[in-house]
């Protein structure tokens, strides 16, 4: 049986309106410490400017 370890750390984006996001981290053994997911720490609303955590041309970037 491998050991999995999760990190979880929060950060705070810059801008208008900075909200608070968090970003878990995994590793599985001894194996490398990869990204493993971003979530908002507070519920984004319908409607709301700031509804993206991205900016919309991110992928041309």
């Amino acid at each position: 049986m491998r050991e999995i370890e999760y990190w979880g750390v929060i950060a705070i984006t810059k801008g208008e309106k900075p909200i608070r996001i968090k970003i878990i981290l995994r590793r599985v053994g001894n194996g490398n410490i990869i990204f493993w997911s971003v979530m908002p720490t507070v519920k984004l609303k319908d409607g709301d400017s700031y509804l993206h955590l991205a900016s919309q041309g991110i992928a041309e970037e």
